[in-house]
């Protein structure tokens, strides 16, 4: 078996436009390397004699990340499915390769991807450009919890695009790329008990549902917001996660304590009765400040107290509305 050749950057960075395929995501093992992901990218540039296309297969392992040219120069416009043919019919790729193609993810195999998985992909590379989805946990349950299905139908095509999106009653779904930094902040660990407050569209708890065993409660006051939110779990399949009307601020007592809590609204400080309710050792994410701008903080309750473990500035919510709100 031989490694796959390091491309030199300099030959890529002269080919500015990219598109990537996922080919597999999964965490296994092959031929004595943890392969993470792998992924079919086309470079794309318009020269002065014609159009130049690359074709790479990228691959992250536990040994390092390599790329090897599969193909070079004009390629047609679907360059990209024609080399999942040659790769998928030609023994003399790696055998490493060869590996990651055969446990495809059911849920985006080749060829035949969907528009909308092509933008998923996309939006997944350019949150991951941004520095989020470290997490390998996190990056799989974002990607199986489909943001079309939490959009209203009107705002379906922008789904997959890195902003935030109205939903109903003025509220929004949150932007991608903050919905995954705060999930990763959150450091949920299997079988943790989480509260959430403020539901939305019901995608954060949905991702959230995807990383712990446990019951996942979500407070939301506005009615109209409950039932849209439940509505997008039932056709998403969600089904550890309950959805309350009620005042956020107050927690919810009679599931207390809970191992993770998370405020996805901006708070002028974080309401007391959730910081009673969070479990010894438990963390809490919430956005910190006033109503223009706040800064995200993660606290943990310890044996001396509560302590501030990480505090980012930058961010823009709404507001959080109740007894201990705005």
């Amino acid at each position: 078996m031989y490694l796959l050749d390091v491309i030199d950057p300099s030959r890529i960075d002269r080919i500015p436009d990219k598109t990537m395929r996922l080919l597999s995501s999964a965490r296994y093992e092959e031929m004595g390397y943890t392969v993470f992901h792998v992924e079919l990218r086309s470079y794309h540039k318009k020269t002065k004699d014609g159009p130049h296309s690359i074709i790479t297969i990228f691959v992250e392992t536990n040994k390092g990340t390599v790329e090897q040219i599969l193909s070079e120069g004009y390629l047609g416009p679907h360059s990209i499915e024609e080399e999942m043919a040659y790769i998928t019919s030609h023994p003399v790729v790696s055998e490493l390769i060869l590996g990651a193609i055969r446990r495809l993810d059911d849920e985006i195999r080749f060829p035949g991807t969907s528009i909308i998985e092509i933008k998923k992909q996309r939006l997944m590379a350019i949150i991951k450009a941004n520095g989020f989805l470290k997490d390998l946990a996190v990056e799989q349950a974002i990607r199986t919890t489909p943001r079309h299905l939490f959009v209203p139908d009107e705002f379906i095509e922008q789904a997959y695009e890195d902003r935030p999106l109205p939903t109903k009653s003025l509220q929004t779904i949150s932007q991608p790329s903050v919905v995954a930094k705060m999930t990763e902040l959150l450091d949920v660990k299997n079988n943790n008990k989480i509260l959430e407050i403020g539901c939305g569209s019901g995608w954060q708890s949905a991702i959230l549902s995807r990383l712990t065993g446990a019951k996942i409660y979500s407070i939301e006051r506005l009615p109209e917001i409950v039932e849209f939110a439940k509505k997008n779990h039932q056709k998403a399949g969600i089904q550890n996660v309950e959805i309350i009307q009620g005042d956020g601020t107050l927690g919810f007592a009679e599931q207390a304590p809970f191992d993770r809590i998370m405020i996805t609204a901006a708070c002028k400080s974080i309401p007391s009765p959730l910081l009673e309710q969070l479990n010894g050792g438990g963390i809490l994410v919430a956005p910190v400040g006033d109503c223009y701008f706040q800064d995200m903080v993660v606290i943990q309750k310890t044996s001396d107290g509560i302590k501030e473990i990480r505090h980012e500035p930058g961010f823009i919510f709404a507001p959080l509305i109740g007894k201990y709100g705005f």
